[in-house]
């Protein structure tokens, strides 16, 4: 959902994330963990990754003020997969927030 140096979440993100996080029992501990792709860009990754965890759990917190919120950021350091500079869509997908939760 994220575009390069951006925590900015798009205007569907509300509803997006209000359906994932349905289901989590009352009161769970929720961890929200931000990362980037491996590009340094005009905002420090570091950074970037705890804004982007930060934004998704300011609507997690709008949507369910019941849940716990723990929020990080990862940068780099955890890759969903592996970047190919030929496959944008590689880059992208390392452009998350995962959402985890225990009770």
């Amino acid at each position: 959902m994220f575009t390069p140096d951006s925590s900015k979440l798009p205007g569907s993100a509300a509803d997006k994330i209000g359906s994932l996080v349905e289901k989590i029992p009352k009161g769970a501990k929720v961890l929200v963990y931000g990362h980037t792709d491996s590009v340094t860009g005009k905002v420090d990754n570091k950074e970037l990754s705890k804004d982007r965890a930060e934004a998704v759990a300011a609507v997690l917190n709008d949507e369910r003020s019941d849940l716990s919120l723990s929020v990080k950021g990862m940068a780099a350091t955890e890759p969903a997969v592996r970047e190919d500079p030929s496959d944008p869509s590689s880059f992208a997908a390392n452009r998350r927030v995962e959402i985890t939760y225990s009770q």
